[in-house]
């Protein structure tokens, strides 16, 4: 494998690192879940995790590649949507699935609370 720049890593070690870091982030979030739902968020921020480095990955590379290509078949031109554009498309929406269940099972007196100090916040 290819070393990256960045600790003479690899960049799959770097992707795996990124990943940690994300899912640690994730947990501090989610620390005070239910203990019969903790197994299921647990779970939930390992897929949210990998799908957001990934589509961090995808959005450099159509930055640098563009949203659509062209293609050729035989004489036949086209231009169609790059395969990073069409893959980040489709992890939007898990992701956005996964982030409506978390959400869904934070308590919503928690949610509450923080929707106060966020408006109290505006107000000074």
């Amino acid at each position: 494998m290819k070393k990256t720049e960045e600790g003479g890593l690899t960049e799959r070690e770097l992707r795996d690192k990124r990943i940690k870091q994300k899912k640690a982030r994730y947990t501090k979030l989610f620390k005070d879940v239910a203990a019969n739902k903790k197994e299921f968020v647990l779970s939930m921020i390992s897929q949210l995790a990998y799908i957001e480095v990934a589509m961090e990955d995808l959005q450099a590379e159509t930055n640098q590649n563009g949203y659509v290509e062209k293609f050729e078949q035989g004489r036949q031109s086209f231009v169609r949507e790059h395969p990073a554009a069409k893959s980040y498309n489709s992890f939007v929406k898990s992701y956005t699935t996964i982030i409506k269940s978390l959400i869904d099972i934070v308590p919503e007196a928690k949610q509450l609370d923080e929707l106060q100090q966020f408006l109290n916040k505006k107000k000074s």
